[in-house]
């Protein structure tokens, strides 16, 4: 499988896993259980916290994506560099639909459950939008990353 059709079949089934991760694991919730708290140990400057933090999971993903396109460089295929890029694609994906501004009200459903989790309304505001800047590039990259493997 070459070409658009590839990215297109990658890219659905990363939008289901995503999908079926958030529903079965309630993923919002708990990346928010665990972002509130880790963002608040950063005093005042949460909303700095909440950037780097996202900002960290699209680094780790992008050294990732690196990794895997040198590994299929020298096998002559480019589909090799799947082997690493796809299981950092399933990782990364579902934190990336929770924090990216990708409803219809933009961060609506990120920031009730950034409320569930004990923000107050600057703090979840802040952290929405902050965050959520590095997670929509992230929903980028993980499309833009299939390019050199289906397009290449």
């Amino acid at each position: 499988m070459n070409g658009w059709a590839g990215v297109a079949v990658v890219g659905l089934s990363l939008l289901a896993w995503s999908i079926v991760i958030d529903v079965r694991y309630d993923m919002d919730d708990r990346l928010a259980r665990w972002l509130v708290p880790a963002v608040r140990r950063w005093g005042r400057w949460y909303a700095l916290g909440a950037f780097v933090l996202s900002l960290s999971g699209l680094a780790v993903f992008a050294a990732l994506a690196c990794i895997g396109y040198a590994l299929a460089g020298p096998l002559g295929d480019p589909r090799w560099a799947l082997l690493v890029l796809y299981p950092a694609q399933l990782l990364y994906a579902p934190s990336v639909l929770a924090m990216a501004p990708s409803d219809p009200h933009m961060y609506r459903f990120w920031r009730e459950s950034l409320r569930r989790s004990g923000a107050r309304a600057a703090e979840e505001r802040w952290i929405a939008w902050s965050g959520g800047v590095p997670a929509f590039m992230g929903m980028v990259a993980l499309m833009v990353s299939l390019f050199p493997v289906f397009l290449g």
